[in-house]
C-alpha cells in the first residue's frame, strides 16, 4: 500500500528519530558494568565526560560522531562504551551523579567533552583527549584513539 505526502513525512520523522536514539542505548552509564563487560569481552573502556546539555562542543561531538551509525558499529567492537554526564538543567539522580563527580576527579577531567580510554582491569588511563575539533569524522576520532592504543602497546 503507497503512502501519501503526510504518511510517508511521519514515516520519515520517526525513523531519522529511531535512528538518533539508537545511540542513546549503546552508551552506558554504569562503570561498575562498563568494566566488567570489558574484562569480559577483553575490550578497553571509552569514557566519555559531557554536558549533554549546555556545552556546545560536547552536543556537536555527540551529534556529529558519537552517535553515528557507523561510529557506533565500529568503536562498540572495539571498546565498551560509557557516558559521564554533567547536565545542568537535568538531574541524574545522586548514585549516577556521585559515580561521575567520582569518575572526574579520578582522571582529572576539567573540561567537557573529555574522552579517556581505560583499561577494564585497573582503570588506567590508555589515551585521552579534551575538546572537540568541529568537522572531525567518526572515522578520524577513532583512528585518533585507535593510534593512540597502538602507540601505548608497542612500548
Amino acid at each position: 500500500m503507497p503512502l501519501n505526502g503526510k504518511q510517508f513525512f511521519t514515516a520519515l520523522v520517526l525513523g531519522s528519530l529511531c535512528v538518533s536514539l539508537s545511540g542513546a542505548d549503546t552508551w552506558g552509564t554504569d562503570i561498575r558494568k562498563a568494566r566488567k563487560e570489558g574484562r569480559e569481552r577483553k575490550l578497553p573502556v571509552m569514557m566519555v565526560f559531557t554536558g549533554s546539555d549546555w556545552c556546545q562542543p560536547a552536543i556537536a561531538l555527540e551529534r556529529n560522531v558519537l552517535n553515528r551509525r557507523r561510529f557506533l558499529a565500529e568503536a562498540s567492537k572495539k571498546y565498551i562504551l560509557f557516558r559521564a554526564d554533567f547536565p545542568r538543567n537535568t538531574r541524574l539522580g545522586e548514585r549516577l551523579e556521585s559515580q561521575n563527580r567520582s569518575l572526574a576527579s579520578r582522571y582529572g577531567v576539567y573540561s567537557y567533552p573529555t574522552v579517556i580510554v581505560v583499561h577494564a582491569d585497573g582503570g588506567h588511563i590508555l589515551a585521552k583527549e579534551t575538546g572537540f575539533a568541529p568537522g572531525i569524522t567518526p572515522e578520524q576520532f577513532l583512528e585518533t584513539f585507535d593510534s593512540k592504543l597502538k602507540q601505548k602497546k608497542a612500548r
